[in-house]
């Protein structure tokens, strides 16, 4: 069955997106929520939505807004048999979501946790029987997203001044705050400054048959820009999972809606309009090296004044390592300066590691002094985030893939070191596609990120001293137990924690005389055949030499298990995919374990399903998706 409407398929055809939209979609899209999104739902004080006005424009054009409700974590529930959303809170005084809610009517909502950089998108109708207490919807469909572009605010309670005049409370319908709604097609000036300064905001559209739909849309202050009449914002569309439905819809209607929050109170500023897709060539001005550009037509904006009891809070690591650099059109003077903050790494070798999967080896040269400090010392799992040379015929391509390799600061290397993507070739891809064929040993690619990725890395804690050599960092681990479950290419975060861990072993032995007790590890790992198996001479060595106490091989093409010849001790392997009983021998009796799983969407779906039937509580699994 066809997942995606016309309007989506569109967007996805001039993107060049079709077929791996459609395998996403396929594998992605649910009609239940998952029980894995429990633990995301339940511990969020905040929630965001998408409605459609009962009226629409005269010429039929729905009128659509974003959203925001807070409300003490646990206020969001999930019931009817994973098929029914509760919000127990109202929306504020203001906000165009009241005046929305009638039975039957469209609706999408985004949960989204800033600080693990996770999000769950559910999308459906208001319920029949909503009381009028809460909101509550019918689910149609849901699906999570990958953690691009999400600023890692922490929301904590925020801690009341006992002679403090300010009264917070999440209950804004009983506060003497006045909405400003504003019918004039521009934006007043204090409306653009919280835009200029925003790094995060939310975008509602919908179908007239498909229904209501919210995305979060990221990048580094300043992305979103707002035209010299203030009647006009536009932003430049990402490279995302290629599936486009907020896109896709707009193809359709031509409308949008989004909502900006003012992170120290909670305020939130509301504006509808008419939405258009620009597409730029390489040779026209881009914006954020992007060839995608959303304009949103101010038509009304409501500013909706909030005092909730949350303080976010935004850490020195917290902006999205993923965020593209701001150039072209509209670039704020500040803005300009940060993006001064690069690196350049030459490429000293490429390995051969499977069928189509190629490692590439960088030496950083010269640039900025943190960032080299942060490549050095990175954290096992994080990304790196490269932008290619003009001559790959994408001028200013950025792209991010995970650091497959240990932290040069554990390799006794002085300087920044080396370190290594591993990227398989996929169809289409521009970015895969210039590193395989184009580039050669010598190019320079600019660095313009590390960060990121620290769900998928085994260590709760990790920080390299410097003045050593080579390094013990002051670490701990998420457990004794860890299991890795991997399909694909997204085996290398594991590659990077398990050659983290054994460097570190080593390390400890040689500068102590002692021996680090590391966590028992077992890798399972689903793959067609053995041929694409990356890293797999390495993966038997750290299964000889005690790194991983368990090596397991799930393999679909039965020709190629035939011809397989390994030993007993080293490995396991089964044919067919990874199943609930290949996962209990996996896991330890008492269940008490920590889960990294990373791979194509419906792998990791399925994989969550029967860890829950194990007992496996969601807390424990931790997954990250490379379809994006």
């Amino acid at each position: 069955e066809q997942p995606f409407h016309a309007g989506e398929l569109a967007v996805q055809h001039q993107a060049g997106t079709l077929q791996n939209a459609h395998e996403l979609g396929v594998h992605m899209i649910r009609t239940r929520i998952s029980p894995s999104e429990l633990p995301l739902l339940q511990s969020l004080p905040h929630i965001f939505a998408a409605s459609v006005a009962p009226l629409s424009r005269s010429d039929g054009t729905p009128i659509v807004w974003a959203s925001a409700l807070f409300g003490s974590p646990g206020f969001v529930a999930v019931t009817g048999d994973m098929r029914s959303l509760t919000i127990h809170a109202r929306p504020a005084l203001g906000d165009p979501l009241a005046e929305n809610l009638t039975p039957q009517a469209p609706i999408a909502v985004l949960a989204i946790d800033f600080s693990s950089r996770s999000r769950y998108r559910v999308n459906g109708k208001i319920a029949k029987d909503m009381d009028a207490k809460t909101v509550c919807l019918d689910v149609v469909e849901a699906f999570g997203n990958c953690p691009k572009y999400i600023a890692a605010r922490t929301a904590l309670p925020h801690k009341q001044e006992c002679d403090s005049a300010e009264k917070r409370d999440f209950n804004s319908l009983a506060a003497p705050f006045k909405p400003r709604i504003n019918d004039v097609a521009t934006l007043r000036k204090e409306d653009v400054a919280l835009i200029h300064g925003a790094d995060t905001f939310f975008l509602a559209t919908a179908h007239p048959d498909r229904g209501a739909d919210l995305s979060h849309r990221g990048g580094r202050p300043g992305f979103v820009r707002i035209s010299a009449d203030h009647s006009e914002i536009l932003w430049a569309d990402y490279a995302g999972n290629g599936m486009f439905q907020s896109l896709g819809n707009i193809e359709v209607t031509g409308a949008a809606g989004v909502v900006f929050v003012d992170w120290d109170s909670g305020s939130t500023l509301h504006i509808t309009g008419r939405a258009s897709i620009e597409w730029r060539d390489s040779n026209s001005l881009q914006m954020d090296s992007c060839s995608r550009v959303v304009r949103l037509q101010v038509e009304s904006s409501i500013f909706v004044p909030r005092r909730v009891p949350i303080s976010y809070r935004l850490p020195a690591n917290g902006p999205s390592p993923y965020s593209m650099p701001l150039s072209g059109e509209g670039v704020q003077a500040d803005a300009k300066v940060a993006e001064s903050v690069v690196a350049y790494a030459r490429l000293v070798s490429i390995r051969d590691e499977a069928e189509g999967i190629k490692s590439f080896v960088l030496c950083p040269e010269s640039g900025d002094e943190t960032l080299l400090q942060h490549i050095w010392g990175h954290c096992p799992g994080e990304y790196v985030t490269l932008r290619l040379p003009a001559t790959s015929g994408h001028a200013g391509l950025v792209r991010t893939w995970t650091i497959s390799t240990a932290p040069a600061a554990l390799l006794g290397e002085s300087g920044p070191g080396c370190f290594a993507i591993t990227v398989k070739r996929k169809r289409g891809g521009s970015g895969s596609t210039f590193l395989h064929d184009k580039l050669q040993v010598g190019g320079v690619l600019e660095v313009l990120t590390v960060g990121g990725g620290c769900g998928m890395s085994s260590f709760a804690s990790w920080q390299v001293p410097s003045g050593k050599n080579p390094l013990v960092p002051q670490f701990s681990f998420r457990g004794d137990e860890i299991l890795m479950l991997s399909a694909g290419i997204g085996i290398t975060p594991m590659m990077s924690n398990l050659r983290a861990f054994a460097r570190l072993r080593g390390n400890v032995r040689s500068m102590t005389g002692t021996q680090v007790r590391l966590p028992r590890i077992t890798l399972v790992h689903a793959t067609r055949s053995v041929e694409e198996v990356p890293f797999l001479k390495e993966l038997l060595a750290l299964r000889e030499f005690g790194v991983l106490a368990g090596l397991v091989l799930a393999i679909s093409r039965v020709a190629s298990i035939e011809n397989t010849k390994f030993r007993q001790s080293e490995v396991t392997v089964s044919l067919g995919r990874i199943t609930t009983a290949m996962l209990e021998d996996a896991l330890p009796q008492d269940r008490s374990v920590s889960v990294f799983m990373c791979g194509p969407g419906g792998f990791m779906e399925a994989c969550s399903c029967m860890l829950t039937e194990l007992g496996i509580p969601a807390t424990s699994i931790h997954s990250e998706s490379f379809s994006f």
